[in-house]
């Protein structure tokens, strides 16, 4: 069994952790004062991810993400605009007493996947997503089901052959099925230089 390389599992983690095609929502001055006490700005996320999606994709990552949390269309409504390995989505959420986060399951993101070493589309849902902002730290913690086919690059390099060298190209293996889940667990400070939310 052909194993990914270990960027790809981290990307499909960066693809789960930006899911959700959410509805394009109106900004407006009185949802921007909802928020209290302010919220909004850009967080610098860190964590522990997990994808279970195959054999090939089996394994635990260390994440990286942005979050840029902005004003949603309702009082208590939020946009969470996630950003990880190149990808960006963004998710609804609603802001609760204490600084809880409420992220409807079901929000979707589709990427493709066209880098050097691997090929593909992978659609991911979140299943469940909960968090916490509060005192200049944001925390997510999300569950996501992913499908989609991967097709790796493998083998190449150059080999000694009684005496000869000789060169070995590149191959792409048959797309596989990815189908599983990804889950990933974050949290990290406000920016205070783009506490107001500039990307």
């Amino acid at each position: 069994m052909t194993r990914a390389p270990r960027h790809v599992a981290a990307r499909v983690l960066a693809v789960a952790l930006a899911a959700a095609a959410a509805p394009v929502l109106v900004r407006s001055d009185s949802a921007a004062r909802a928020a209290e006490p302010d919220v909004h700005g850009t967080y610098r996320l860190h964590g522990k991810g997990r994808v279970s999606a195959g054999p090939a994709l089996d394994r635990d990552e260390e994440v990286f993400a942005d979050a840029v949390l902005e004003p949603g269309p309702g009082q208590r409504d939020l946009v969470v605009a996630l950003a990880a390995e190149g990808h960006r989505c963004e998710l609804a959420a609603r802001l609760g007493d204490g600084g809880a986060l409420a992220l409807d399951a079901g929000q979707r993101c589709a990427v493709t996947l066209d880098g050097p070493d691997a090929r593909g589309r992978v659609d991911a849902r979140l299943t469940k997503g909960s968090g916490r902002v509060q005192g200049g730290r944001l925390a997510l913690a999300l569950a996501f089901k992913v499908e989609g086919k991967v097709a790796v690059r493998t083998g190449g390099g150059r080999y000694e052959v009684l005496g000869n060298t000789v060169d070995v190209p590149a191959t792409w293996a048959p797309a596989v099925p990815v189908s599983g889940t990804a889950t990933a667990t974050v949290d990290g400070w406000r920016d205070e230089s783009r506490a107001g939310g500039e990307r």
